[in-house]
């Protein structure tokens, strides 16, 4: 989930959502170039605390919740009865997937792990799925159903949504 969040409000909202019961994953915002006070990304993600999950390589551990490497990608391992699965929410700036797909493609070994990445494209599913790189890491580009919203600036759009490997 997009939260905006950075520093001390990024620290106090995983502590709070740990303890109440999730395993967080997060990856802070950065400040806006527009804006003094501003920020843009930055990404949440959890597990249920009753799931067997793990941070990602290379997060940080901070306090019972992990910060991720990337500012754009933050993601958990689930270990599901001898099967991994990748979570993984994310940002992309200004609708370019490039480096979000980069970061996916390390992480999952070029599709070779099940992943599912929930996230603000900024851009629309047929734009994402138009760039290649879902198909290149072997996955599906899933947005709502038809007459969804999920941006209600000016006339709507549909710029969040959920990619899924095939694996």
């Amino acid at each position: 989930v997009e939260s905006h969040l950075r520093g001390p409000e990024l620290a106090t909202q995983a502590q709070r959502l740990v303890g109440e019961g999730w395993h967080i994953s997060a990856a802070p915002a950065d400040q806006s170039p527009d804006a003094e006070s501003g920020t843009r990304g930055g990404v949440i993600i959890g597990t249920r605390a009753h799931l067997n999950s793990s941070p990602l390589a290379g997060d940080t551990v901070e306090d019972k919740w992990a910060r991720a490497d990337s500012s754009a990608l933050a993601g958990r391992a689930v270990h599901l009865q001898g099967h991994d699965v990748l979570i993984f929410g994310g940002y992309a700036r200004g609708g370019d997937s490039r480096s979000l797909a980069h970061d996916l493609a390390r992480a999952t070994r070029n599709g070779a792990i099940p992943f599912i990445v929930l996230a603000g494209w900024n851009a629309s599913p047929q734009a994402v799925a138009d760039a290649g790189w879902a198909s290149a890491l072997r996955a599906t580009v899933l947005g709502p159903p038809e007459g969804a919203i999920t941006c209600h600036q000016g006339s709507g759009s549909v710029i969040d949504f959920v990619v899924v490997s095939d694996a």
